[in-house]
């Protein structure tokens, strides 16, 4: 009984091991209660073929195991898994073999039936720290998505000291437990305190790891604000362009009278290009009156030329006196990264569309935006929902920035995809608290 929880314990800590690699390595493709059924599944597998106490079945199964994981739970290809998962067997192998080498050969009564519990526990924790430790250095080397190989940073570097120290110890457990008699109590102390000590290194190795992705992810959100901040310049860059454009056609008389002067003169080539000058001119471009709100104008005038570009259908209802309580900088990203992502899925689908309708509730403080464009496929799985770009990772922050403003404004929002008519919907309503 003892040994078997012993052996569950050693998979219960690859499987952690596993999952940590693929999680700094591959961008995930399945949601996290997927990868963790699908990993409990694999390993349960293992620890079910271990009782068989055949090395090569043990090894050819563990590195099935691990290809069907990658491969399945993450955005990889079927050879990019198959090295990973060689790559995680050769260094547990590696491990276990190194360690067993040097306790049997500097101690050959190392496993005695006395003590062999304790001694197998002090072994497999011996060899586990040093896998991770493999598995750690390696993960930080490749990078995830095998972009390009990279020096760790400086904490990392600290990092790798933690399991050095671990090994340090663990060789003074195992002097301890090979030139002394040990009673029953603190063989167990000892195992125990084998087991914990490699606890704590995957804890430490997890714990980084969160920390550089919230890291990753602050960083994202900070970009998005720069980027929101931009856009909200560029419109009012805009709005100062529709302004010089209402000066130049009011002093058009001026111009007019200028031009019939070089008439006059006989000037043909200065005419000319005093019409050039005027016919070209950025304060004489077009633009349309969709709605009396003139930042909110502006940009769905650049969308409505963008989906032309692209032959996409773009259908506008905004009602008079909508989301005028709203900063320019919060209309700016709402609209933007709603109008970003209907536009990236209708460019998917064949006869594209864009449907956007922005209206004030009767006799309440909310304004209603309702937004649908064509699908091609359901972006949720399950009830989450989840970006269809590649690197997903690095995705999803446009939507995080919409239900921010929309939590700012006291609203909610509601998001479907109609399997009948291919469509996704956005329902935003948003509270005037003036």
């Amino acid at each position: 009984m003892e040994i078997t929880i012993c052996y569950f314990f050693i998979y219960v800590i690859e499987a952690v091991i596993a999952l940590l690699y693929a999680s700094t390595m591959f961008y995930q493709k399945k949601n996290g209660v997927f990868k963790l059924v699908l990993l409990t599944v694999l390993y349960t597998g293992l620890f079910a073929i271990s009782f068989s106490e055949n090395f090569i079945l043990n090894t050819v199964f563990f590195l099935v195991a691990n290809v069907i994981y990658f491969y399945t739970a993450y955005q990889t290809q079927w050879h990019s898994a198959l090295f990973h998962a060689a790559i995680l067997t050769v260094a547990m192998g590696f491990s276990e073999l190194v360690v067993y080498s040097l306790m049997t050969h500097f101690a050959p009564d190392f496993f005695s039936n006395d003590s062999y519990f304790r001694n197998l526990a002090l072994l497999t924790v011996f060899s586990k720290i040093l896998y991770y430790m493999i598995t750690f250095v390696l993960a930080h080397l490749l990078q995830k998505g095998q972009k390009s190989v990279q020096t760790m940073n400086q904490a990392s570097l600290y990092l790798i000291v933690i399991p050095v120290i671990s090994m340090h110890i663990m060789l003074t457990l195992f002097a301890i437990c090979v030139v002394a008699e040990l009673n029953r109590a603190l063989d167990w102390m000892i195992s125990i305190s084998a087991f914990s000590l490699l606890l704590i290194n995957v804890l430490i190795f997890a714990i980084h790891s969160y920390n550089q992705k919230k890291n990753a992810e602050f960083t994202e959100l900070q970009l998005l604000q720069q980027r929101d901040a931009s856009f909200s310049e560029y419109y009012q860059m805009l709005l100062q362009q529709m302004e010089n454009q209402r000066i130049l056609i009011h002093d058009i008389k001026q111009h007019l009278q200028s031009i019939s002067i070089l008439n006059q003169n006989r000037e043909h080539e200065k005419i000319e290009l005093y019409l050039s000058q005027l016919v070209l001119s950025s304060d004489l471009r077009n633009q349309k009156h969709l709605c009396d709100h003139k930042l909110l104008n502006m940009i769905l005038n650049r969308y409505q030329q963008m989906c032309e570009e692209l032959a996409i259908s773009f259908t506008i209802d905004v009602r008079t006196n909508v989301l005028d309580f709203m900063k320019d900088n919060d209309l700016t990203a709402l609209l933007c990264n709603l109008l970003d992502n209907a536009m990236e899925s209708a460019t998917k689908t064949k006869n594209g569309f864009i449907e956007i309708s922005i209206c004030l509730q009767p006799n309440t403080p909310y304004t209603l935006l309702t937004m649908t464009n064509s699908c091609r496929q359901s972006p949720f799985i399950g009830d989450k929902l989840i970006s269809r770009k590649k690197n997903q990772e690095k995705h999803g922050f446009g939507m995080k920035s919409i239900q921010r403003i929309v939590s700012k404004y006291s609203g909610e929002i509601k998001t479907y995809f109609s399997l009948e008519t291919s469509t996704f919907h956005n329902i935003i309503t948003l509270r005037n608290s003036d």
